[in-house]
């Protein structure tokens, strides 16, 4: 009865999903989730088994070591309410208004939602969009919105590797920000520009934050505005926020804020933020870095070639550095480049992502080394590329408006 209770009207289409859940070794999980949340779905595996009492005592140890985890509280007292009778629904011994349980269930439902695709995304597994890392970035972060997840991948000697993932709230409005005060949280790839303790910040922001560069190049050509998307903590007086519950940012439980933080280095580690991460075998990434390092290259050498022609080809009609159309720039190119014997480039630091939810968009970053018989310069540049009409194009060219590659 009691099982029938918590796979049915406890969270209605949520616990049916336990029978199968959690069919990963323990030992994975605990290399990759917080100790709370471990103990908080090894209880739910418990129940998923009928194994009650034993996830009564997962429960009472974790509020105990989590005292401000509402969620575990709240199953908590069911399970202690339901020995006698006095529960037939999630939090029916509670005093929480339906907009606030409601809010409890959907953080529930989209844990329990990770653990049963953790396999998938531990299984040698690498984010389709992370393509390449730089030397200078030993991290890089990729949030799935859909899962309410923030995943912290190392750089292996150029591989990604996951490390760790984190439960993860996000923009109250869902997202695809676009306009300022809209409660979305922005798709797309971003850097992390400072970090801001917990001490220069209200409390609502937790264990500090690590800015965006929202709105990057992209998003202004794109018309989107905005500011103020951070990375940070969770309200001091809770554990956890719902998943749909921030103005816009990504926001952590302050222990894996603060976990994150020691890791990560401002200015350098890439975020990417995404509705419906895609997920390749190692063989398909290497494959894809080939392709678009090659991208890159091969832009390189049209522009050593002094052949303006096919230099310029590698530039969208729709093309813009923030000043000029193409017909301006490639003029101004034309021109500056009929007096040049020579160009020769040097790409280092070369960092490449696509965006999540499209797959026809990438932005890559690097320190640029030029040398001509005339002038002598390194600088850091940014460009997105658009796939049209099966070629790829530079449809933006410019500096980094923050932060660097």
């Amino acid at each position: 009865m009691l099982k029938n209770v918590f796979l049915g009207k406890l969270l209605p289409g949520v616990f049916t999903m336990l029978l199968t859940l959690l069919v990963i070794p323990q030992a994975t999980a605990k290399s990759l989730a917080s100790d709370a949340e471990l103990r908080f779905i090894t209880a739910i595996e418990d129940i998923s088994q009928n194994r009650i009492e034993q996830a009564i005592e997962q429960f009472s140890l974790l509020t105990k070591e989590a005292p401000k985890f509402t969620l575990a509280k709240l199953i908590y007292a069911d399970l202690l309410a339901s020995r006698v009778g006095m529960v037939n629904a999630m939090g029916a011994t509670s005093l929480l208004n339906p907009h606030k349980l409601k809010a409890l269930q959907d953080e529930a439902r989209v844990r329990v939602l990770y653990h049963q695709k953790q396999k998938q995304a531990t299984n040698n597994l690498i984010p389709r969009d992370l393509i390449q890392m730089t030397n200078d970035q030993p991290y890089a972060i990729v949030v799935d919105i859909t899962l309410s997840r923030l995943f912290l991948f190392a750089n292996n000697n150029g591989v990604p590797e996951l490390v760790k993932d984190y439960y993860a709230s996000s923009g109250k409005a869902g997202s695809d920000k676009f306009v300022s005060g809209d409660n979305k949280t922005p798709i797309g790839v971003y850097f992390i520009t400072q970090r801001i303790p917990d001490k220069r910040l209200p409390s609502r922001y937790g264990a500090g934050a690590l800015p965006l560069n929202y709105p990057n190049s992209w998003d202004k050509q794109e018309k989107r505005t905005g500011n103020g998307i951070w990375l940070h903590g969770s309200p001091v007086e809770t554990y956890s926020r719902p998943p749909q519950a921030s103005e816009g940012c990504i926001s952590l439980t302050n222990i894996d804020f603060a976990a994150l933080d020691k890791m990560v280095d401002i200015k350098s580690t890439p975020v990417i933020i995404g509705k419906n991460i895609q997920w390749v075998t190692p063989q398909q990434w290497q494959v894809r870095q080939q392709q678009f390092s090659q991208l890159i290259d091969n832009w390189k050498t049209a522009w050593e070639s002094l052949d303006n022609e096919q230099y310029i080809a590698n530039y969208s009609n729709d093309f813009s550095n923030g000043r000029d159309t193409l017909k301006s720039w490639s003029n101004r190119k034309r021109r500056v480049n009929r007096k040049k014997s020579f160009i020769k480039l040097n790409l280092n630091n070369l960092s490449l992502f696509t965006y999540p939810d499209d797959k026809n968009l990438l932005v890559a970053s690097f320190s640029q080394h030029y040398q001509s018989d005339n002038y002598e310069g390194t600088d850091i540049k940014r460009q997105y590329w658009r796939k049209e009409k099966d070629q790829w194009k530079v449809v933006y060219e410019g500096k980094p408006s923050k932060g660097r590659p």
